[in-house]
């Protein structure tokens, strides 16, 4: 970063120069964001592509496009223009995988189907996966525990809990 300041202060004044360093420092500091962004991601796809949360070829296009983000930032970095060509299979991935998991969400297949969380807003009942609570306002429960409501829309166990929780 010395070389712009040592060649913009022999042919200009200060004022040009350090506006040059700063040019060149703002463009290698957004360049080494972009490189741990793709380090970061690369890792992200890759537990993605070995626990099959996703696809493995969903996962797969992840793992490729964001080491050719990394790369390419790299060579950025060294003066080879190819950042913006290779960012291509990363962006297919983002897009994709968006989509993915808002029509279809992960594989339940990955964790099991199935989430088990105990108890801790009655203690005399038995703790079970159809009677886990998160917190006090988000419970998870089986779609036939609420007679007539779907478990996303309230998410507690019975309508009298709904009700106290209306009564609140």
């Amino acid at each position: 970063m010395l070389v712009p300041v040592g060649q913009s202060a022999v042919s200009a004044g200060l004022a040009d120069a350090f506006g040059s360093l700063l040019t060149e420092a703002n463009t290698m500091a957004y360049q080494i964001g972009q490189m741990s962004l793709g380090i970061g991601a690369f890792f992200l796809c890759w537990l993605l592509f070995q626990t099959r949360l996703l696809p493995r070829w969903l996962a797969g296009l992840g793992v490729i496009g964001y080491a050719l983000h990394a790369a390419g930032t790299i060579a950025e970095i060294f003066g080879i223009p190819i950042s913006l060509i290779i960012l291509i299979p990363g962006g297919i991935f983002e897009l994709t995988v968006a989509f993915w998991l808002l029509i279809k969400g992960f594989q339940p297949e990955a964790y099991g189907g199935h989430v088990e969380v105990r108890s801790s807003v009655d203690p005399d009942r038995s703790p079970s996966p159809s009677h886990a609570c998160l917190g006090p306002f988000s419970c998870l429960c089986s779609p036939e525990s609420v007679e007539g409501y779907s478990s996303t829309t309230f998410g507690c166990t019975t309508v009298q809990e709904i009700r106290q929780l209306i009564e609140r």
